[in-house]
């Protein structure tokens, strides 16, 4: 048998109540961590779409049996459907939109992720370039030759490029032991 329409009141009364402050619960939850906002907006989903799916069986069975009253019920059953059916009527409206709330939420922290990877992308992206354009100037530079430096460097050591590339290694290592006894000689 049906339960009686003061019954029905009662619980469709009882169902927005429990809704209310199971939702208050969950969203303080969800303030507390990032990671347990999540968690949390996923129950608080599926809560709501549980809520959603009973208030949407209470409203089908008010309606079939408002359509299926019998002569015999009074026109104050028939009162107490329809404030039953209202009811739940309001209490699914609050559900729709509490609904679309957390889907807009969801949609925005999605979008504020997706926003903040493109942002490290980007950023990695430039400091690979980057990491990639100072290696190539590290290879250019090591095959870079100063010439001039080299000529002053070698005068500075006392050794004439042209002996050197005529006599080798040797010549070298005569010219600089030569300047050396001409250093020492000049100290003493």
């Amino acid at each position: 048998m049906h339960p009686s329409p003061k019954k029905r009141k009662i619980a469709a009364a009882r169902a927005a109540a429990a809704h209310m402050a199971a939702e208050k619960t969950t969203a303080a939850a969800a303030a507390a961590t990032p990671t347990a906002a999540s968690n949390e907006s996923n129950i608080l989903a599926t809560k709501l779409l549980d809520q959603h799916r009973e208030t949407i069986k209470t409203l089908r069975s008010n309606i079939s049996e408002l359509v299926n009253t019998n002569t015999n019920t009074t026109n104050d059953d028939n009162a107490e459907l329809v404030l039953s059916s209202s009811l739940a009527l309001s209490n699914l409206k609050s559900l729709q939109r509490r609904i679309a709330l957390q889907v807009e939420a969801r949609h925005a922290a999605s979008k504020e992720r997706r926003e903040k990877v493109e942002g490290c992308s980007l950023v990695l992206e430039n400091l690979n370039y980057e990491r990639n354009y100072l290696r190539e100037e590290i290879r250019s530079m090591k095959g870079w030759r100063a010439a001039e430096l080299e000529k002053m460097a070698w005068n500075e050591l006392g050794i004439d490029l042209t002996k050197l590339k005529n006599e080798g290694k040797e010549g070298v290592d005569r010219a600089r032991k030569a300047k050396q006894k001409k250093d020492d000689g000049d100290i003493e």
